[in-house]
């Protein structure tokens, strides 16, 4: 199995890209956002509590979300896309520990690059997701996560390969270009 983990500012496109992916291979998507969505619709008030503070999982959470989304596929042939995770250092972190007992994982990241002002035309464009808070405006939201993005690029590329693509082109020639570059891993 391939485990293709996107990274990205909010507005990067990480959703756009797993989505496409989805369509043009035999990619499956797992949504960080939708899994915490669904519980948080379901009555979950811790996660309800993190999405409203725009807060990242904690070591609980992201350990469940990994349990209940990705590890069901540990043994599916093909590619697992991550939309939107890990997005802390410490979460890197976790995935790591949790891959070491799965056998047979690659790893390889998918790095967004996008201009912040991009980012948040994008991001204020977009119709409203829960998480996308009103307590943080979403200026205030890229710059707090792109010191955080840089941080957590770090941490993943000690462990994994990290391929990185601007993300100001359209949709379908990031899809071609992640392709091109996954076909080497």
């Amino acid at each position: 199995m391939r485990l293709c983990p996107i990274l990205g500012l909010p507005g990067a496109g990480k959703t756009t890209l797993a989505i496409e992916l989805v369509s043009a291979n035999s990619f499956v998507r797992v949504s960080a956002g939708d899994w915490l969505r669904e519980r948080m619709r379901t009555g979950d008030v811790s996660v309800r509590e993190q999405l409203s503070l725009n807060a990242a999982m904690d070591r609980t959470l992201f350990q469940e979300f990994l349990n209940e989304s990705v590890a069901p596929y540990a043994k599916f042939p093909g590619s697992i896309v991550i939309d939107g995770s890990p997005r802390i250092k410490s979460q890197v972190e976790w995935l790591s520990e949790s891959l070491q007992s799965w056998v047979d994982v690659r790893v390889v990241g998918i790095h967004l690059t996008t201009p912040p002002e991009l980012a948040l035309q994008r991001l204020t464009a977009r119709p409203p997701r829960y998480g996308d808070s009103e307590i943080i405006p979403h200026a205030e939201r890229i710059s707090r996560e792109e010191a955080s993005l840089r941080a957590t690029l770090n941490e993943f590329s000690d462990h994994w390969p990290l391929l990185t693509v601007e993300a100001s082109c359209g949709s379908l020639e990031i899809c071609g270009r992640v392709q091109e570059l996954l076909a080497h891993f």
